[in-house]
């Protein structure tokens, strides 16, 4: 139950993640068109107003370096004509200035007037002029090609997420894997089906509360004795026959190194097998670990071993660091899943 839970889990989460990045997705899409379209006419608003001096696009072409350089050579060749000391006439004055972000341009036509009427000289008349300029804002032929470029592709962009949806049968498989982890999870965790290895991981550490109350008999009767290993694997087998049918003691597993081996027990229905151990004084945790080790080297190549319980049952107390040695044994790189029980817990 607990693996359909995870796998269900892990499926649902991946499936609204991915919806939430759609949606996300979507909704930055859709901000970025907004945005860039409104910053967009921000900066061509201009050309929609008058073109004149109050034109914050044309006052800004006008202050620029290179213009006002033109500008004033331009004004000198008009003040000596009109003054006499230059007999080049003037022309119109053309300019073309870039506008602001270069999404807009602004021509610049001073048109040449006269002043008023001929002055004569002794040589001969001429006529003052004068310039009489007129603006315009045109909008960047470049600039409305990337812009509509990049609108269009959030567009499209905004389109494929929205309309390429998956099939009806797809989205529907979904909402079911969803739909069950959410009922899941509406229940309270405790009520969930254990496994079967949780469930014996359970049995097994009321274990040493088990012997206890066998040892707890009418009129001081002889309890049952534990002196080694055997002990502890005979009163194992008949706990394990309360809950399990098909329990095997010492089942063979496949030739290691030469050698015959055996498990000490091996559940075959649900592929379990159960090393069992007892500390005493020469085995501790170091000579404890090397023992597991090689077992575990031995069931490697046994396939009917799915989950692999190492039993320990430590009544003294011989190991000094628990933890470590658990952390230690479940390090160990292994085709099947290692579990491991000491009782009585510190």
């Amino acid at each position: 139950m607990d693996y359909k839970f995870n796998e269900v889990r892990e499926y649902s989460r991946a499936i609204l993640l991915l919806r939430k990045v759609i949606l996300i997705s979507k909704l930055s899409i859709l901000v970025s068109i907004l945005t860039i379209g409104v910053s967009y006419y921000v900066v061509i608003a201009d050309y929609f107003q008058p073109y004149d001096l109050t034109n914050s696009t044309i006052i800004e072409a006008m202050m620029d370096k290179d213009y006002q350089s033109i500008n004033t050579n331009t004004f000198d060749i008009l003040n000596k004509y009109n003054s006499g000391e230059s007999k080049i006439k003037p022309s119109d004055f053309y300019a073309f200035l870039p506008g602001r972000y270069n999404a807009t341009s602004v021509h610049v036509h001073g048109h040449l007037v006269p002043m008023g009427e001929s002055i004569h000289t002794s040589h001969n008349n001429f006529t003052m002029y004068r310039y009489d300029f007129t603006y315009r804002v045109s909008i960047s032929q470049f600039g409305v090609m990337i812009f509509s470029l990049i609108q269009v592709f959030l567009l499209s962009s905004f389109l494929y997420l929205h309309f390429s949806t998956k099939s009806k049968h797809e989205n529907d498989f979904e909402d079911k894997i969803v739909g069950t982890y959410f009922d899941m999870l509406s229940h309270p965790l405790e009520e969930r089906e254990l496994s079967d290895v949780e469930k014996l991981k359970l049995t097994l550490r009321k274990f040493n509360a088990f012997r206890l109350a066998l040892n707890n008999r009418y009129d001081n009767r002889p309890g049952y004795v534990i002196n080694d290993e055997y002990d502890v694997q005979d009163l194992l087998r008949a706990i394990l026959a309360l809950n399990f049918e098909d329990v095997i003691k010492e089942s063979a597993i496949p030739y290691y190194l030469g050698s015959n081996s055996r498990v000490d027990f091996l559940i075959r229905d649900q592929s379990i097998a159960i090393e069992v151990k007892k500390t005493r004084k020469e085995l501790r945790d170091g000579k404890l670990a090397d023992q597991i080790i090689s077992d575990l080297h031995r069931y490697q190549a046994y396939s009917a071993c799915k989950d692999i319980i190492f039993f320990v049952y430590d009544p003294d107390h011989f190991i000094q660091n628990p933890a470590s040695l658990k952390k230690d044994i479940k390090s160990i790189k292994s085709e099947a899943t290692l579990h491991f029980v000491i009782v009585p817990e510190v």
